[in-house]
């Protein structure tokens, strides 16, 4: 037997010995989670101490959006028609006269967009500041607003066509806004999710542009997939996080009805007033 002194020392010893063993070696040890974990709380790490979190609406640490700033961003309590601004019901056109410059049937938005506001720093900080987390309080408000329940009376003859990004920029931010946002709206919704479209143009973020250049910056920037399948009888949803102009919502209706869709309906966190 041992002495328990011995024992001791030689389990120190080796340690140490196992200490002494090349970066390759190390590397073999650890499984694929493990480096996912820790890769993860090296990008956690770093997006503290460069994008330190705090309320957008009070300032509270550790956290993009208290529950109490979250429930105080008012909702659009009324949808309206895109070009005259008339109530409409969900959010389509009053008529011919209305829509003959749009290649949409309508947009339903859950909440105003203005500078400056709560909303607006969690948008901007979902895109730029590669917060995908802010997602689910994004959902939220769509859920709080009823807009997603406007939805169901869709049934299955609804899917959500999240607008694409350009490959330079998706490989820059690293998820498609979008794409994120339908895959949460599936979750509480079930309303599936088809990719149809692609980004031909790697064009200028719109937040950057007065209106004129918005209208033009999209212009033929979006094509639709090779494997994409148009079913006329369907509702798309082409989901986006904030309209503006409707210039890219636009642009994308229009591709989808060159292809044969006959409805298409924009779907939005927020929509400039």
């Amino acid at each position: 037997m041992i002495p328990e002194r011995d024992f001791k020392l030689s389990r120190k010893r080796k340690s140490r010995r196992e200490l002494h063993i090349s970066p390759a070696q190390a590397l073999k040890m650890f499984t694929a989670c493990d480096l996912f974990k820790i890769l993860l709380a090296v990008k956690t790490f770093a997006l503290d101490l460069f994008f330190p979190i705090s309320c957008a609406g009070c300032g509270h640490a550790k956290t993009h959006c208290c529950k109490n700033c979250l429930d105080k961003i008012p909702i659009l309590e009324i949808q309206k028609c895109h070009s005259c601004c008339a109530a409409s019901q969900n959010g389509t056109f009053c008529g011919e006269k209305c829509r003959r410059n749009f290649s949409f049937d309508g947009i339903i938005s859950s909440a105003a967009f203005k500078e400056n506001s709560v909303l607006a720093k969690l948008i901007h900080r979902f895109k730029y500041d590669f917060a995908q987390e802010i997602c689910g309080d994004l959902v939220k408000i769509l859920l709080r607003s009823g807009c997603l329940k406007k939805l169901e009376g869709y049934g299955k003859n609804a899917c959500i066509v999240p607008v694409p990004l350009h490959k330079k920029r998706l490989n820059f931010r690293g998820f498609n806004q979008s794409e994120v946002l339908a895959e949460e709206i599936f979750k509480n919704t079930g309303i599936k999710i088809e990719n149809l479209l692609t980004r031909i143009k790697n064009t200028e973020p719109q937040a950057q542009l007065k209106k004129i250049k918005r209208l033009t910056n999209v212009k033929n920037a979006f094509e639709i997939k090779p494997s994409a399948k148009i079913n006329p009888e369907k509702i798309y949803l082409l989901l986006d996080d904030v309209c503006t102009t409707g210039s890219t919502i636009n642009e994308c209706a229009k591709i989808l009805k060159k292809y044969g869709a006959k409805t298409v309906i924009g779907l939005t966190v927020a929509k400039a007033v």
